[in-house]
């Protein structure tokens, strides 16, 4: 992929990642293909990873708060902040540790800007079937079938 920009390309370890084919839809009639990078969980990689990132946020809410002490007119937002942040945990570990493969980036033309590029995860790095990428070179939307071309 010598034609892509500075700014676009990701250093990849051959080691760490996964690949498949895959579709890639644009608005247009258009199709192209490319390739999707990704890593897969074994049931117990995935709660380990669930319980990390679940940890790491409720703990930056947590040690953020701890401002409260110091500045007591906080103290009435941070509680009730700290109150719903903990019930949040649950969910948020359930989603995580449901997630057997997340991918970090794929590979191929832009079927909008016609553009070789690396895409982005839109919203969500969970490898399913059906993925939204995101081109960084004209910030389009694409739609991958990863499952169509195995």
């Amino acid at each position: 992929m010598e034609h892509l920009s500075e700014n676009s390309k990701i250093k990849t370890d051959p080691k760490k990642f996964e690949t498949k084919k895959i579709k890639l839809n644009g608005n247009d009639p258009d199709q192209e293909t490319g390739e999707i990078f990704f890593t897969s969980w074994t049931e117990q990689e995935a709660k380990k990873r669930a319980l990390k990132k679940t940890i790491r946020i409720i703990g930056s809410i947590y040690g953020v708060s701890l401002i409260g002490l110091f500045v007591h007119i906080l103290l009435p937002i941070l509680i009730p902040t700290n109150i719903i942040a903990t019930l949040v945990a649950i969910p948020l570990y359930l989603k995580w540790s449901n997630e057997r493969a997340t991918f970090s980036h794929a590979t191929g033309y832009c079927p909008q800007c016609k553009k070789e590029t690396q895409f982005r995860p839109y919203v969500s790095a969970q490898l399913l079937d059906s993925v939204t990428l995101q081109c960084p070179d004209c910030g389009q939307t694409i739609k991958a079938d990863v499952h169509s071309l195995t």
